[in-house]
């Protein structure tokens, strides 16, 4: 079923720190007087959404559809809704949230992405009724401004539950003349796509191991942030540094929690997520890509009636310890919040045990690291950046492999890195992006990563579709890179050995040119195995050749036969070579 190419929005205006607009809600109320046989939704949110029948939520997971720069990819995703649907009356509700459609961080300059926007909405709804067909899209909806008066992928949500019109989403429900038509939004440059990645979901949850009266730490963000939002009127304040309540869920993970409370009208609870506590106080000082108030932090304003369960939309977290204020010490029960661990939901394929308890705590660790780190695609952290690091893909890529289901999500992803790429042949360092990362966070040692990623599926899980899929990409990146070796044969770009240890004080640095020119033979040597499995030869021959050449430069320029060492003399060196 087709996604209809008509996108709606509740407005034109779309939300930043420094004006706050709440995300929309739509609604299609329809009377089906005869049986249903067939029915079906396709539908687009940009940037996510939440799908309602009837007021039963049924999204695919959390997120929906994708994390995507909607320029190249519009993702939408279809839906059996006929056994949601009864004769009479029926209502379709959708709640919007911004997303990577709107991003509003400086950093990575992506406040100002080309298509940030006001959310949108594309759908195409069919129903069969005993033969006879009829069809809705986004344009039949109503809409207008909902309960979520600001929400960030990165930074969180508000949410007011005061302004919550109960049953919008459901039958019997009466409009008033606050809903209205929705207007027509610019359609999306991206071509329209089903999602096939795994969807984000709740893969487990975790009761606190300790609550406590606590603090907050002091927080500024770093100076970029600082220059960027001088003088400009930040809408939110921060949260209360003191009289606070710290739960300790006992490990570091990604996700949501669940908040289960009964209050009072108007009472407003912030919740300020962290991964670290410095002198017993919550310290997220490492998260200062954002303002003061927008940092892993989450509000919501009860209405007062009866119990209020609230677990935050449309973002993620990755924290061990939840500070919480405005509640009151009767409240800061155990039964208060519940981590609600996310990932997206791949097929577990194995995992390791031994007598060594050390060993397993850090296979764990490492498991839990892999699961906060995959949402929809491999990134780099959940907490600071969210970000898809190729860099951080191509090395986890192996382990991964060998321990979730993950040839699928890899799939979509590498979907979007070729679009991602210029018509010479360049990478980003960041996917999705729209233009940060092509002059700076990318080079072999990143880019390597569209080689990496059909090279392990082909040799752990004898996938060959993924070759062919990327071989175009992978043939105009060698021919990309083979036009940025010097004089030398070398290559020399772009970001190098990452985070050496010591390596402002101890003068050893490995030479930026021997690590790119290593990755570049190495994805030489790969694609050379991976273009003759798939019967490439001409493409085979030309990877063997360049991979080659880059080897005779590299002995030459600096390998000491003598020593048989690299120069530079670390660790990286002497391991790559």
């Amino acid at each position: 079923m087709k996604l209809s190419d008509k996108f709606v929005c509740e407005c034109h205006e779309r939300s930043t720190y420094f004006k706050h607009i709440a995300a929309p809600i739509f609604r299609k109320s329809l009377v089906i007087s005869e049986t249903v046989t067939r029915a079906e939704i396709s539908i687009c949110g940009i940037g996510f959404y939440d799908l309602f029948i009837n007021g039963k939520k049924i999204t695919k997971g959390y997120l929906a559809p994708y994390i995507s720069n909607p320029d190249h990819i519009v993702y939408y995703d279809i839906y059996d809704i006929a056994p949601y649907l009864k004769k009479g009356e029926n209502v379709i509700g959708v709640m919007l949230g911004d997303g990577f459609g709107n991003s509003k961080t400086c950093v990575w300059n992506f406040d100002d992405n080309v298509f940030n926007s006001s959310p949108k909405l594309a759908c195409a709804v069919e129903i069969e009724c005993e033969g006879k067909n009829v069809c809705y899209n986004a344009e039949d909806f109503v809409c207008k401004k909902g309960p979520v008066v600001f929400n960030d992928l990165r930074s969180g949500v508000f949410y007011d539950n005061r302004l919550a019109e109960k049953g919008w989403n459901n039958t019997g429900f009466t409009e008033d003349d606050r809903w209205h038509k929705p207007l027509i939004a610019q359609r999306p440059r991206g071509k329209a796509k089903v999602c096939e990645a795994e969807p984000v979901a709740v893969i487990r949850e975790i009761k606190p191991v300790n609550i406590s009266k606590g603090e907050l730490a002091e927080y500024s963000p770093r100076e970029d942030v600082c220059k960027w939002i001088e003088g400009k009127n930040i809408q939110e304040t921060p949260s209360n540094r003191t009289g606070g309540y710290i739960y300790d869920f006992g490990e570091n993970n990604a996700g949501i929690y669940r908040l289960r409370i009964k209050g009072t009208k108007g009472q407003r609870i912030d919740i300020q997520c962290a991964e670290r506590l410095t002198d017993g106080k919550v310290d997220y000082a490492n998260i200062d890509f954002y303002p003061d108030g927008y940092s892993q932090r989450d509000i919501y304003v009860l209405s007062g009636e009866d119990e209020e369960v609230f677990e935050p939309m449309f973002t993620y977290h990755g924290y061990r310890y939840l500070y919480v204020s405005g509640i009151t010490e009767e409240q800061a029960t155990e039964a208060l919040l519940t981590y609600l661990v996310m990932s997206s939901d791949l097929e577990s394929r194995g995992s390791f045990e031994c007598s060594d308890d050390l060993a397993n705590r850090i296979y764990q660790a490492s498991r839990r690291s892999d699961s906060s780190n995959f949402y929809y695609f491999p990134t780099d952290c959940p907490h600071r950046e969210k970000n898809g690091w190729t860099g951080d893909a191509n090395l986890s890529a192996e382990h991964m492999i060998m321990t979730m289901g993950v040839e699928n999500s890899w799939r979509e992803w590498l979907n979007n890195i070729r679009l991602a790429q210029t018509e010479d042949g360049q990478l980003p360092g960041i996917i999705p992006t729209d233009k940060w990362g092509y002059d700076w966070g990318n080079g072999p040692l990143w880019d390597s990563v569209i080689f990496t990623l059909p090279y392990y599926a082909y040799k752990y899980r004898g996938e060959t579709d993924m070759i062919l899929e990327n071989a175009a990409m992978m043939v105009r990146y060698l021919d990309y890179i083979s036009r940025k070796r010097d004089e030398r044969g070398i290559v020399e770009i772009g970001l190098g050995d990452w985070c050496q240890t010591n390596m402002s004080t101890d003068g050893y640095t490995t030479p930026l040119g021997f690590t790119d020119s290593v990755m570049v033979i190495d994805m030489c040597r790969k694609a050379e195995e991976m273009f003759a499995a798939v019967g490439l030869e001409i493409q085979s021959s030309m990877a063997k050749r360049l991979g080659d050449e880059v080897t005779k430069a590299v002995r030459k320029e600096y390998i000491d036969f003598g020593r048989m060492s690299v120069r530079g003399n670390t660790q990286k060196g002497q391991a790559a070579g």
